[in-house]
């Protein structure tokens, strides 16, 4: 998480995704102080943003495969929230170290992405040298 762009304060912002087994399906971040602490048990916190997603296509945003705004405004990931919370939400969430770079070649992430309807950038060329 990006701490630095999160309000001061505590803000807790509780996780929920489809596609897992149910003791994994929901958990909890909660920052303060510049410290974030993930909890598999309800912290029994307020919750200042819901965020709720199919777990594949969340993780295909998080990677850069899918676009993380786009998807939001999709709703196809929700927020639920004060709406300058939300539309905050992508600042503070750290995409992938991998995101921003293309992958050499297509692989399975690309086929599953694409097969699942999301907008996949081409892959770089490979030289043929």
């Amino acid at each position: 998480m990006n701490t630095g762009a999160m309000p001061a304060g505590r803000t807790v912002i509780e996780f929920e995704f489809t596609g897992t087994p149910d003791e994994l399906r929901r958990f909890w971040l909660v920052h303060q102080g510049g410290e974030v602490e993930m909890c598999l048990k309800d912290p029994e916190l307020d919750v200042d943003l819901q965020v709720r997603s199919d777990l594949r296509l969340f993780v295909e945003a998080w990677r850069g495969l899918r676009d993380l705004r786009g998807e939001i405004r999709a709703r196809r990931i929700r927020l639920a929230g004060p709406p300058e919370l939300a539309a905050r939400f992508p600042d503070w969430l750290l995409l992938s170290s991998l995101a921003p770079h293309l992958r050499l070649r297509p692989g399975r992430e690309r086929r599953l992405a694409r097969s699942h309807g999301g907008q996949v950038p081409p892959a770089v060329p490979t030289s043929s040298t």
